[in-house]
């Protein structure tokens, strides 16, 4: 059953990076371009399963989010944050 369309343009994935030393805080924030909002993100730690924390940066919950977490592993490890933008009316 399809109740309607969202009409959705100028979809764009936007996914960051950082390397965190082993046992230590890390954060990062990414934001969408110009013109756009935030639909969704997801955050990991690249060599562990531990997820760290994802969630809006409050000053600007529509633009960007934050993932935080002390990194799992004794060793760098990368902390990624991906964001998914679309166009805002």
């Amino acid at each position: 059953m399809r109740i309607g369309r969202i009409p959705l343009s100028g979809y764009e994935v936007v996914k960051d990076p950082v390397v965190v030393p082993g046992s230590v805080e890390g954060s990062i924030q990414v934001s969408c371009p110009d013109g756009k909002v935030v639909t969704g993100a997801g955050s990991f730690w690249g060599q562990t399963s531990v997820a760290p924390q994802t969630y809006p940066n409050s000053s600007t919950p529509t633009e960007a989010f934050i993932a935080e977490g002390i990194n799992p592993s004794p060793n760098d490890n990368l902390l990624v944050l991906t964001v998914y933008c679309v166009e805002s009316d």
